[in-house]
């Protein structure tokens, strides 16, 4: 049977269809189509690394019903950056969901990133994902746990306390022990000094291309990425913080308010910093965790390979690992060698800062 769907590569005019079509995605992550397109163009079009793909899905009445793209990184794998990009916003329309459009979108994609100037794909999948990323042709780099602190226990309680009768009687003293549990949390060196900011200059570029050497693989940052990232999308607003001593940039950490599994959350998007010194980690978490406590959200939230300081620094913060995580994919182009390295994950500073979403 022929499908009646072209795929194809994006064409000018296709992006009100794309932003109809983001519609379909799940409630949590929809907005209106007009602030999607923008963010589309944000995505994909405005990076700061001179590269694009984006494959669509069009009927035969010209109604674009699927959408795929990959929104592009450099990572510095060995010493070397290389540009790669996350795989993203795989859409199908509802009415052709359980077809073949969704394997079909993937593979035009994969197929056609390398002519584009991609070496590779990757990116966290959910696990409702994973097998089908898997037999398109993706690698099982291993688990992105997620970690989180609760904030409010009386929100958490309510959600996961599944007898009605044990909800009404553990809540209220769960809100009651909230108030102290908001406040408590790592204590920031006088030393350090931590002040919002809303753009990177020159005087952390150095930081970055120090802090970072200890690693195989990491998301390259530099200013230019960094205000990008940050400060040039449209419709999202970050707080993003930096940590001095001396008049020295020493770290910083960026966070985004958003729903996460039904919950009002606060993600940390990205926290880097000397990483030989905890106590700069620690009043940079201090510093959120005051965020958090004044607005009352229900937990803080960070995404992070198992193995590595910031996990260990999240740990002795009070986090705690959630029951769902994610899991690195990675795609590369047959016939071609592989430019990660054997246990890549293992030596890999992740973080919700290569996202699509967060």
């Amino acid at each position: 049977m022929t499908a009646r769907e072209t795929v194809r590569d994006y064409r000018e005019g296709d992006l009100d269809g794309i932003g109809a079509l983001q519609l379909a995605v799940e409630p949590e992550m929809r907005c209106p189509p007009r602030e999607f397109v923008d963010l589309w163009r944000w995505m994909y079009a405005q990076p700061p690394f001179g590269v694009f793909k984006v494959v669509v899905a069009q009927d035969a009445a010209g109604a674009i019903v699927g959408h795929e793209g990959i929104m592009p990184f450099a990572l510095s794998i060995g010493g070397a950056p290389v540009v790669g990009g996350i795989t993203c916003n795989l859409i199908v329309a509802e009415s052709l969901r359980g077809t073949l459009l969704f394997p079909r979108l993937v593979a035009a994609l994969v197929k056609g990133y390398p002519g584009a100037g991609f070496a590779f794909g990757y990116g966290p999948t959910r696990p409702k994902m994973l097998k089908a990323m898997l037999a398109l042709g993706y690698r099982d780099l291993g688990p992105l746990p997620v970690y989180v602190r609760p904030v409010d226990l009386g929100a958490v309680a309510a959600r996961y306390v599944g007898s009605r009768a044990l909800r009404a009687v553990l809540t209220p003293p769960l809100r009651a022990l909230s108030a102290p549990v908001r406040w408590l949390g790592p204590r920031s060196s006088k030393r350090i000094t931590i002040e919002a900011v809303t753009r990177f200059g020159e005087e952390s570029r150095a930081f970055f291309e120090d802090a970072f050497r200890r690693f195989t693989i990491f998301a390259v940052r530099t200013p230019e990425i960094l205000n990008w990232r940050y400060f040039e999308v449209p419709h999202r607003r970050y707080t993003v913080y930096r940590a001095t001593e001396d008049g020295r940039f020493a770290g910083y950490v960026a966070v985004r308010r958003m729903p996460m599994l039904g919950f009002d959350s606060l993600g940390i998007v990205d926290l880097a910093y000397e990483f030989d010194r905890p106590e700069i980690g620690r009043a940079l978490l201090a510093r959120v965790h005051r965020d958090a406590a004044a607005a009352r959200v229900a937990f803080v939230a960070c995404m992070t390979a198992p193995r590595g300081p910031l996990g260990e620094l999240l740990h002795r913060a009070g986090y705690l690992r959630a029951p769902e995580g994610f899991t690195m994919i990675l795609h590369e182009p047959k016939g071609h060698p592989s430019v990660f390295p054997d246990r890549a994950l293992d030596d890999w500073y992740v973080t919700w800062f290569d996202h699509d979403y967060v």
